[in-house]
Formats: C-alpha cells, structure tokens, sequence
C-alpha cells in the first residue's frame, strides 16, 4: 500500500489556515480536479465511495500535489441506478438524501465532492452543528454559511460550488461533466503539473 508522504486534505488546509487567509484558486482547483477524476473511475466501474470527505483525501508526491482518494470501507458497487446500504458516511458530509435514508446513488458521491470544494475555499466543514439531528437539519435545509472568503475566488467557482450542491440530485452534475467545466479542465490536462504564478487568483503559494 502507497504511503501518503504528506498527509490528509485535513492536514493541508489546517496548515494553510495557520499561515494564509485563503487557499489559492488554482490549488484549491488542481485538488478538486484530482478528486473528481479518481471518483469519474471509480463511478465508471459501478461503485460509489460513499464517504468522500478531508480525511479520506490524502496528498503523496515530492511536494503534495498529486491527490488520492482512500478509504473504500464504506463504498458500494452498484447493480442498478441506485443502491440500499447503510449509512456510514462522516455526518456533516452526508447528502441530503443520506439524511432521508435513500438509496445511494452516484450523484451521492457528487454533493461529498461540492462539501470537499466548499472546505477548500472556507477552511470549514459544512453543515457543522450542536448535534446529529442539528447537523441532518442544515443539511435537508440548505442551511449552508456564505463565508467572505468566497470573495476571493471566481464567480464561475461559486455557481460550481452551488450545482454540486443541490439539494435535488438530478441537478448536479455528473463527475466527467466536472471535469469538462471550463474552470476545471485545464488541471485535468495538466493534473500533475505546477501552476504558473501569473494572473489574478492564480498564485500556487500554497504549496
């Protein structure tokens, strides 16, 4: 089993919220890209991971740029369009779905992804609550913090941020759709590459 050298996704914006005020677009754009293609491969084979979240997401390479995605104990292979299982996803991660105890489906793994975007850009986890019933509440809700850091990234992020979130699955797009948007195919075509530090929001400072 590969040794992530350089630790979680958690691990990284910890580290980032102690030394700047915001995650680089470009960076927090390389890791969305890098998420989104692992789970494109593995929706391609039928299954669903389930349980995308900071902690599952971990960072390897000389310097932390390549991005995997760990932790299948909770994922499903799916015999249809949806799938019964139980629930072991990390809470405030949870689907809106999840939360009314539906069956699983791909677009599940879909709003993990829009929840894993919105801590990059916030440095928070979404949906953070008192107590589980708070937690589910905000969630089926769409109770979601507006943070001034959004400020520092493009509007078009933000409307990404928006349809991978909706509370209505057929809305969000699918994982190869992500990766098709104009904002996110370029790291896909250069996944392993550094970013120039030319242009507004365009900064790789923080690796």
């Amino acid at each position: 089993m590969e040794y992530a050298i350089h630790g979680t996704l958690e691990n990284f914006v910890n580290k980032c919220s102690q030394t700047s005020n915001y995650i680089a677009q470009n960076c927090v754009l390389n890791i969305l890209s890098q998420v989104t293609m692992a789970v494109d491969y593995i929706h391609k084979m039928k299954i669903i991971h389930s349980d995308i979240n900071p902690m599952n997401i971990l960072l390897t390479g000389n310097q932390g740029t390549v991005v995997k995605l760990g932790d299948f104990g909770s994922s499903r292979i799916l015999t249809s369009d949806k799938i019964v299982g139980e629930n072991c996803c990390t809470p405030c991660y949870m689907s809106p779905e999840q939360c009314f105890g539906k069956p699983l489906r791909l677009k599940s793994d879909i709003w993990q992804i829009g929840c894993v975007l919105y801590y990059l850009i916030t440095t928070k986890h979404p949906f953070v609550a008192n107590s589980l019933a708070d937690t589910i509440s905000s969630i089926v809700e769409g109770v979601l913090n507006i943070s001034e850091k959004m400020n520092f990234y493009d509007s078009d992020v933000i409307l990404l941020l928006q349809e991978l979130l909706s509370r209505d699955p057929t809305v969000r797009p699918n994982a190869s759709a992500i990766l098709s948007n104009p904002y996110i195919l370029p790291y896909v075509l250069n996944s392993n590459c550094h970013w120039s530090k030319s242009g507004r929001k365009a900064s790789n400072q923080n690796y």
